[in-house]
């Protein structure tokens, strides 16, 4: 079977006619850090910015197109941000972006040949996301399939206060009405769309790998979108 990409929800063989003759390397992405070198000391010191912090990474492909595609169409395709789909890895996607130069070249007759440099970012999602959204209406156990801590996005439906406790942090509020929205990865509890005026209490949750625990205090329904990560 050929090779083939998705980018901003089009095919790069079936809606273009591409060719890959480059598909990009399998990496994982570079944790960031500082090399510190001590006085006396062999070797050197590498301090972690933070669990979970690496820095994004740049995958090329190269593609090649007949002289009969429209490449000026292909390269208004090619540009801005999406979520890459390689056809070798079709359950996952890299949020992505086109920041370098698409230049197409000869290098036939009848054949013209580009480098695609897409910037990712360091983490894989699932390209259906839809799939791993949990909804709890009682306390239960939840497992990130990932390989990194994940910072989810939480729909909480209550009349008064609540505790909820996931993967072993505990965020509390005050007066809720109607549904909130806990953003982990932003920081923010929004309601309809706007900053939430209640209060609240507690660190941001971040599920762990593997299994962990979900509580909460009373009566309310959660549903949670875990934003599981894979390097």
């Amino acid at each position: 079977m050929n090779p083939w990409f998705i980018w901003k929800g089009k095919n790069s063989l079936a809606d273009f006619g591409l060719w890959i003759n480059k598909l990009p390397r399998r990496v994982r992405a570079e944790e960031r850090h500082e090399e510190i070198e001590i006085p006396g000391r062999a070797g050197s010191l590498l301090m972690l910015e933070g669990d979970d912090v690496y820095s994004s990474y740049t995958a090329e492909m190269t593609v090649i197109a007949r002289n009969t595609i429209n490449v000026d169409r292909v390269v208004e395709w090619l540009r801005g941000s999406s979520d890459l789909v390689l056809s070798t890895d079709i359950d996952k996607a890299r949020p992505a972006r086109i920041v370098g130069e698409v230049a197409f070249e000869r290098v036939g007759n009848n054949l013209q040949q580009a480098t695609i440099p897409f910037v990712c970012q360091p983490f894989r999602k699932r390209r259906d996301q839809l799939q791993d959204r949990l909804t709890f209406t009682e306390n239960g156990t939840i497992r990130n399939p990932g390989d990194v801590a994940s910072k989810p996005k939480v729909s909480i439906t209550r009349s008064g206060n609540i505790n909820v406790t996931i993967g072993g942090s505990t965020m509390s509020f005050t007066g809720v009405t109607g549904t909130i929205v806990v953003d982990c990865e932003a920081e923010i509890v929004t309601k309809n769309g706007e900053i939430w005026t209640g209060s609240y209490t507690g660190d941001f949750w971040k599920i762990p790998v593997g299994s962990s625990a979900f509580e909460r205090n009373n009566t309310s329904t959660i549903v949670i979108d875990p934003n599981w990560g894979w390097l």
